[in-house]
């Protein structure tokens, strides 16, 4: 089928009226429609399907429009404008909360069962550095998606996992997010849950399996499914340690200085957890570069767990290099750059890294 293009005429058309505070007009909104299901092979099971869908995309397009014109970015196509920091994604055709529902999933714990110390940051090297890309290091697995399962919080506990495995052996293991899914009774599987009760979980039950031994299959199904954990594991969680000072209450904007401690010690332990604000602050419609504008750090709105994997402080903007866990096919191949310095959408509240030893139990999965 050959690819749906919108005409230059077309795009100046939605782009002005948006610019000027018009709505684009019905027909600009419907080949946007056309393109968007063909780019992304949508299909539904009826015409008042597709007609409420298309009620959802429209409000989706003025969104994006809208987050471009807040970030100062004046841009024209929402597929194809390389300044476009915001446009159509996959989730476009879904409402604000139907994406909260299958595409974040932190749900905080019990605090009382789970303490953890910070980080010293007197027993940290001096930071000297303008940027750090643990990716390039091979301290990080292949981007990973949570899919239906509003898993986003065993995602990013197991991922601080495998890092932190990498930096104690030198060795890149692809783990179980369904071990934490359907074993960890203390969260809520692909109803939520938090990175702290997911490493308490793993303290004591002994350690985490391979992904090859036991695969996600929650992704698909959206459902928290039986654990039939085997009892083998590659790796020993002992802990965890807070690498900021955490925000459990309030308001957290006002902690540049956390993140230039969190830069510390990423920079010396490796890739971080953290848990942010992604459902009502734009995350949904990211396509590319540097996400500036505002988003609330306020501990309430804390809604979803990604793992940061490095920075780069060497240009005029400054960013973290954030990984999440919807594809690859979401973001710069299912990253973003979260602008540094304001604690954007609460990056530093909850920052952690695992403390991790290998197994002797179970042979090592490479990838």
């Amino acid at each position: 089928m050959p690819r749906f293009v919108l005409s230059a005429s077309l795009l100046f058309s939605i782009a002005t009226k948006v610019a000027l505070g018009f709505a684009p007009a019905d027909a600009d909104i419907g080949a946007m429609w056309l393109r968007f299901k063909q780019d992304f092979s949508r299909g539904y099971a009826s015409e008042a399907n597709d007609v409420h869908r298309l009620a959802v995309f429209k409000a989706n397009v003025l969104r994006a429009f809208t987050l471009n014109a807040e970030q100062g970015i004046n841009c024209t196509s929402l597929f194809d404008d390389e300044s476009c920091v915001f446009g159509i994604t996959k989730f476009s055709d879904r409402s604000e909360q139907e994406f909260a529902a299958i595409a974040s999933g932190f749900r905080r714990g019990n605090r009382t069962l789970v303490r953890g110390e910070i980080v010293d940051s007197s027993e940290l090297p001096s930071h000297s550095h303008n940027t750090v890309d643990w990716r390039a290091k091979g301290a990080v697995t292949a981007v990973k998606d949570q899919g239906q399962c509003g898993s986003c919080w065993a995602f990013s506990a197991v991922e601080a996992v495998e890092s932190a495995a990498f930096m104690s052996s030198g060795k890149l293991m692809a783990l179980s997010t369904q071990q934490l899914i359907s074993c960890d009774k203390d969260d809520g599987g692909c109803d939520g849950g938090d990175t702290l009760n997911a490493y308490h979980y793993l303290k004591h039950a002994g350690g985490l399996d391979t992904s090859a031994d036991y695969p996600d299959k929650s992704h698909r199904s959206g459902e928290t499914l039986k654990c039939h954990w085997n009892r083998k594991h590659a790796v020993r969680v002992s802990g965890f340690k807070y690498a900021t000072k955490p925000c459990d209450r309030g308001s957290c904007s006002h902690r540049h200085k956390q993140e230039m401690q969190m830069a510390k010690v990423l920079a010396a332990k490796g890739p971080v957890s953290v848990c942010v604000n992604a459902g009502g602050s734009g995350w949904q419609h990211y396509k590319r570069g540097i996400f500036s504008k505002r988003c609330s750090a306020a501990n309430k709105k804390i809604d979803h767990c990604v793992q940061v994997v490095g920075f780069d402080m060497s240009g005029k903007h400054p960013y973290w290099i954030v990984r999440n866990s919807w594809n690859e096919d979401w973001g710069i191949k299912g990253y973003m750059h979260l602008a540094m310095g304001r604690n954007l959408c609460g990056i530093t509240d909850e920052a952690t890294i695992a403390h991790v030893s290998m197994s002797e139990d179970t042979s090592v999965l490479t990838v």
